[in-house]
């Protein structure tokens, strides 16, 4: 089954979303198929819970950066072929 870089970087996302929820006991209901709205609001909820000024730890929150950096990354080049056909 051959995965488009979207799809990769979706699945890392919700994958880093899921472990840091679970390690600051915190529910969100995303997954692979969720959509782009959802897990905004799932970024959010999170980045709060670990940013090291309320609590977090810094490695945390750089950690759900580079994610969240990865995933809009892809989207953006999804878009871009996209455009071009």
């Amino acid at each position: 089954m051959v995965h488009s870089a979207r799809d990769v970087a979706v699945r890392a996302f919700v994958h880093i979303l899921l472990l840091l929820a679970k390690r600051y006991e915190l529910v969100l209901a995303v997954n692979r198929e969720s959509s782009a709205e959802e897990l905004r609001r799932a970024y959010r909820k999170l980045s709060l819970k670990t940013h090291p000024d309320k609590g977090g730890k810094q490695s945390d929150q750089q950690k759900l950066q580079k994610a969240k950096d990865s995933w809009e990354k892809a989207v953006i080049r999804v878009c871009d072929q996209s455009q071009l056909t």
